[in-house]
């Protein structure tokens, strides 16, 4: 063993332990808020007004995961550096993440805790709301390959099929295959068959281009039993795996959709940057910006759709989560220039149920002057604060489905929807 490996080993093991210490509190405190307690007669009659008179069987989260260890026989795995304090960072990834979910790092079943207390937090929702758990393939390399040590966590086919059928008045499966491998068709139809209602893909972490031909017999078979796929996109920060970032760009799902494939963009890409490929000189853009121009194109309406999920968390830019903008609705964004977006949350005008939202556009836009007065919400009348025009496109709402969603227990009550997919 060299002189100069045993300091550096010495600095990791410290910096591991200050890490630990440092976000100890964190971590107990993440581990008292999962403790299942009971909601308090207050929250409890606010979380029964916020689903009053919604159809429950029409509530569906296309997003929720699962994650094991194996320790029960599930197949699932997590990559090493995730247990080993010569990686404190992915060690406290790990950590974070069970915590948050509500299981304890020093469990022996990690595999049962982990969906005992999904089915636990989806015992608060009203009786017909289901969740659609999402499987996870492994990463491949560009042969096809299983590229175990870009892996960061793998969830198989059969454990979310397994947990779906024991919890099937509230769960139902997501498959995950990658269509490098050689066994891609055969697995996708063994899977359809067994139930699975969508395919989930994260290309930066799995190593997916979208654009591959090998992805394309994969599209026809997923257009042909109008199954969709649910594909993240934006920058990625909880799964590494093969670190291929320009693979989550959100004009890359096109390849998708020209074949005829429903796509459900996880998280609306609302996270990062990403090229610009329509531009003859790409440059980066927020990867949100590219998804709301391809919900403008035509030719994908029906077809693109975006997921709700995480759009609430502090790390995503106010704008998009805008009652009123597209990526939340499914249509066209709320105010009536295109150039516009919305930034913020409407303030409401106490009983009055309206506002003018707050905009961006350039101040060349003929519309700019007036967007830049209606940045307050009136107090007393309409007149008071902003023309009745974007009154009235701040009041719009749409009825273009958004396929299977439900808004988060913690959000305000929503209009009803239609949810049909």
């Amino acid at each position: 063993m060299d002189g100069p490996s045993m300091p550096r080993r010495h600095a990791l093991c410290c910096g591991a332990a200050a890490l630990s210490g440092m976000f100890s509190s964190l971590l107990h405190a993440a581990e008292s808020a999962a403790t299942a307690r009971p909601l308090p007669p207050s929250v409890r009659d606010l979380v029964d007004a916020t689903f009053d008179g919604l159809d429950a069987t029409r509530l569906w989260d296309v997003h929720a995961h699962l994650l094991g260890t194996g320790d029960a026989g599930s197949g699932c795995s997590v990559h090493p550096h995730l247990d080993s304090w010569w990686h404190p960072l992915e060690a406290l990834r790990k950590r974070v993440i069970l915590h948050g979910a509500g299981v304890s790092q020093r469990s022996r079943q990690v595999d049962l805790d982990y969906v005992a207390r999904l089915a636990l937090l989806a015992a608060d929702f009203p009786a017909g709301a289901q969740w659609m758990l999402f499987a996870f393939d492994h990463a491949h390399d560009d042969q096809g390959r299983a590229a175990l040590g870009r892996t960061t966590f793998h969830v198989p086919d059969a454990w979310a099929a397994h947990v779906a059928q024991r919890h099937d008045d509230r769960f139902v499966w997501v498959a995950s295959i990658h269509p490098y491998r050689d066994d891609a068709l055969p697995r996708l139809r063994q899977a359809l068959g067994a139930g699975a209602l969508a395919v989930k893909w994260l290309p930066s972490a799995m190593n997916i281009d979208l654009r591959d031909p090998r992805c394309v017999p994969f599209y026809e078979l997923l257009a042909a039993r109008r199954v969709p796929l649910i594909v993240h996109a934006g920058e990625e920060k909880a799964v590494p795996g093969a670190q291929r970032d320009e693979l989550g760009n959100p004009l890359l799902v096109r390849a998708a959709l020209r074949h005829g494939v429903r796509v459900i963009v996880a998280h609306c890409a609302s996270l990062g940057q990403a090229l610009d490929l329509d531009q003859r000189m790409p440059r980066e853009r927020p990867a949100f910006d590219l998804f709301a121009r391809l919900m403008d194109e035509r030719e994908w309406q029906g077809h693109l759709l975006g997921d709700v999920s995480a759009l609430f968390l502090a790390n995503r830019d106010p704008r998009v989560g805008a009652p009123c903008s597209r990526a939340t609705t499914g249509t066209r964004a709320c105010c009536t220039d295109r150039t516009t977006r919305c930034r913020a949350w409407p303030r409401w005008c106490g009983s009055r149920r309206w506002c003018a939202p707050a905009c961006s556009m350039k101040p060349t836009s003929p519309h700019w002057r007036r967007c830049a007065t209606t940045t307050r919400c009136c107090s007393t009348s309409r007149s008071s604060a902003a023309p009745a025009g974007a009154a009235r496109a701040c009041r719009a709402r749409s009825s273009t489905p958004v396929i299977r969603s439900s808004a988060p227990a913690t959000a305000r009550p929503v209009p009803r929807r239609d949810t049909e997919g």
